[in-house]
């Protein structure tokens, strides 16, 4: 006996909404309004849906690629810690989708919402953004390992640096 796969048709008649809009909350989600994008996503976890993509990618065991999120067109700093990535990345034959997120005053992220249900990243880097709640638990329970750089987390394995202590060495 197979397991019932939950279709997009199901999340979009329990979040009564059309299928291009359950499609653009897990692909466009800037173009939805942030109150139907919410109820899209509660019904997308109540649920345990999962896009055809995430299926083939599991089956492949992987994507081979990473996302970068931060701010950087607002912070130089963020770039130089991205070409470090890119660097490691490189190495490791792995792909990376960066993601600018316009400033680190702003702590809503749509596309940060969505990426652990389109399944089509092996892992996160967050750097300087804070990780709303609801999105962190949402990151844990799809399982997309998620480090944050120069945020405070209790959920994912951080790296923030000791400023204090820079200071003292400089001087």
């Amino acid at each position: 006996m197979t397991a019932h796969r939950v279709t997009i048709y199901e999340v979009a008649e329990r979040a009564q909404v059309s299928i291009s809009t359950v499609s653009n909350v897990l692909n466009k989600p800037d173009k939805v309004r942030a109150a139907t994008r919410a109820r899209v996503l509660a019904v997308v976890d109540e649920l345990g849906f999962t896009p055809k993509v995430q299926a083939v990618s599991l089956a492949r065991q992987g994507t081979g690629r990473i996302g970068v999120m931060a701010p950087f067109t607002s912070y130089s700093s963020y770039l130089r810690r991205l070409s470090g990535v890119l660097t490691a990345a490189t190495e490791l034959e792995t792909d990376v989708l960066v993601f600018d997120h316009e400033s680190a005053a702003l702590t809503s992220s749509p596309t940060l919402a969505s990426m652990p249900i389109h399944g089509r990243l092996d892992g996160l880097i967050v750097m300087g953004l804070q990780i709303e709640p609801g999105i962190a638990g949402r990151l844990r329970e799809r399982g997309l390992p998620t480090v944050v750089i120069d945020a405070d987390s209790d959920l994912f394995s951080r790296v923030v640096i000791d400023d204090d202590d820079g200071g003292r060495i400089a001087a």
